[in-house]
């Protein structure tokens, strides 16, 4: 392999986190000239086991239901990827999954191959307990020089360099 990321690539990685009384929006893109694959992964759940995860999905959306808590992942914008959810079990010896009940679960949203530099990607993120979770009015507009999202009643512009 002659192109190594550690070494060769020294770009940037952009990201913007908006947050809301509940939830948050991620936009992030990069700056390299090799594509590369993106990942973003929402919040992390616990559930008494494996079979009381309930899934609820579309090609846009995934939400994870436990019978105390919920996480939900939304994608606005983005390119071609993967809605998909994790699910960690305790290590032999240990009850737990890392801070989770006795397993946990979290969404993720991946790229299905390597992305071109300046391709922004908005995705939105929330988890709760006790709580159905919200469901905001998101709006996202791309336009030469910036990107706006609404959100939270408010248009929030974020100034791209290209």
């Amino acid at each position: 392999m002659s192109y190594q990321p550690a070494v060769d690539d020294r770009y940037e990685f952009i990201t913007h986190t908006l947050m809301d009384s509940s939830g948050e929006v991620h936009v992030f893109w990069h700056s390299s000239p090799q594509p590369v694959f993106l990942h973003l992964g929402g919040y992390g759940i616990g559930a008494p086991d494996s079979t009381s995860i309930h899934v609820k999905q579309t090609d846009d959306r995934l939400e994870l239901r436990t019978p105390d808590y919920h996480s939900i992942l939304r994608v606005y914008r983005a390119p071609t990827g993967l809605l998909t959810h994790d699910v960690l079990t305790p290590r032999p010896g240990w009850k737990q999954a890392h801070l989770f009940d006795s397993v946990g679960t979290f969404p993720t949203w991946r790229s299905a191959a390597p992305v071109p530099a300046n391709t922004p990607t908005v995705i939105y993120v929330d988890g709760g307990r006790s709580r159905a979770p919200h469901q905001p009015n998101i709006r996202v507009e791309l336009a030469p020089g910036k990107l706006t999202v609404h959100f939270d009643g408010h248009a929030h512009v974020i100034d791209l360099p290209w």
